[in-house]
């Protein structure tokens, strides 16, 4: 009927479907692989010192905490190593398997009856190692101004991603003999005098 208005028929079956021919797959599956092979290695770099920073920033936080809850209670104020969250660890220099801040009115850095944990905080992620040296090896006591006990010369906590992961992301939180914390990339830390030690 459309063929005898004028209009021509349309044949369907002449026209070929379009779609990928097996080279234009294989071109596209090897760009694909080739980016791939570039952008992995700078996102795991770009993962790992996200989680560098976080978990410097982790402990910087817990310091400014038992500083600051020194001060506003007048009172001595510990943030020490606990892998339970409910008790400090009594050897050693590993921070890694987490830490806690807690009251500590008698300044002896352990965690006894009656004394209260302000906050716990886990372990790191990551197989992310953590050693303390110095006056922080094991734990740092805060006086109620807010600074620590006289005793105290400074401190670091060295973290880093496992061997094998690119240590130019480690980060050292230094404190210096004031309490005051900051962090370190691998290049500061070389020509830093602040953890003094």
């Amino acid at each position: 009927m459309k063929a005898l208005m004028g209009k021509p028929e349309i044949n369907h079956s002449s026209h070929k479907e379009r779609g990928f021919t097996l080279i234009e797959l294989m071109v596209t599956i090897v760009i694909f692989a080739v980016l791939s092979a570039i952008a992995v290695p700078g996102l795991k770099a770009f993962i790992i010192g996200a989680r560098m920073r976080t978990q410097s920033s982790d402990v910087i936080g817990a310091i400014n905490l038992a500083r600051s809850e020194a001060v506003k209670r007048n009172s001595g104020v510990t943030i020490c190593r606990s892998a339970n969250g409910t008790t400090c660890q009594a050897a050693g220099s590993n921070w890694a398997a987490g830490w806690i801040v807690f009251a500590d009115p008698n300044y002896d850095g352990v965690l006894n009856t009656g004394e209260t944990v302000i906050r716990a905080y886990p372990a790191l992620s990551g197989n992310t190692t953590a050693v303390g040296s110095g006056g922080s090896a094991q734990n740092l006591v805060f006086t109620g101004l807010g600074r620590p006990l006289p005793t105290f010369t400074g401190g670091k906590i060295t973290m880093c991603p496992p061997s094998g992961d690119d240590q130019s992301n480690c980060r050292t939180v230094c404190v210096n003999s004031q309490g005051r914390p900051r962090v370190d990339t691998p290049a500061e830390l070389a020509a830093d005098s602040y953890c003094g030690n």
